[in-house]
């Protein structure tokens, strides 16, 4: 069973600033999403002499309430993602798949509108979220081997045990990449575990399997 906390679908763009941050915020505000206040930043001098006031951007440009739900729609005029170190992204990320599925249509429409499409280079999603299986907080405390954990004890004195790991694909530039990490010490109840899973794909549709996935991921930690 899964228990999602956040879920995003992004597009990456192959290089920075592709967009214009007011009018993409112009864009959504008019499509009936708030814009967020912008945080005033004091300027000060090495010295630490306040000299002046600058406007902090905030990372989300707009946001809708859908019930108790948000959804965001953040965009990084300037990222350095693995596999793309000088790039540009526009994500939506809320807690819900289909409410991020159906709030990126309007990303597409806008990249359209644009005539940006073709430089997306990739599509990301990240599900952030607790796995709930009996035994699977075992299995992960046993991927550590018994005279692995004699070395680590030999030095720090006491037993160790594995509480999480992470495992990435090879090629961050290619559709089926991935970032997985498991953490079992995110809650006390011995049948939940966090769970972080990143995925690139060549279409935004694939991301409508991403809950499949990871349950076999789990499938295949048992």
């Amino acid at each position: 069973m899964l228990r999602t906390l956040s879920t995003s679908l992004a597009c990456i763009f192959g290089y920075p600033d592709i967009i214009d941050r007011k009018d993409l915020a112009n864009y959504l505000k008019e499509k009936g999403y708030m814009l967020p206040t912008m945080k005033r930043e004091e300027i000060l001098t090495s010295s630490g002499f306040p000299i002046g006031e600058a406007f902090a951007e905030p990372p989300v440009v707009a946001y809708k309430m859908n019930g108790t739900d948000k959804i965001d729609i953040l965009y990084n005029s300037n990222a350095k993602l693995a596999g793309f170190p000088s790039s540009s992204f526009v994500s939506v990320v809320s807690g819900d798949s289909e409410k991020t599925y159906e709030t990126f249509k309007l990303i597409q429409s806008y990249v359209s509108d644009k005539g940006i499409s073709n430089e997306i280079k990739i599509y990301e999603a990240t599900f952030t979220g607790l796995v709930e299986k009996e035994g699977l907080k075992e299995k992960i405390h046993s991927f550590l081997p018994p005279e692995d954990a004699r070395k680590f004890e030999n030095v720090l004195h006491q037993t160790p045990t594995l509480i999480s790991f992470r495992i990435r694909g090879d090629n961050p530039q290619m559709p089926d990449w991935y970032d997985l990490m498991i953490d079992t010490s995110a809650s006390e109840n011995p049948k939940l575990s966090l769970i972080r899973f990143v995925t690139r794909f060549g279409e935004p549709t694939e991301y409508l399997k991403i809950n499949d996935k990871i349950k076999e991921i789990v499938a295949v930690i048992e």
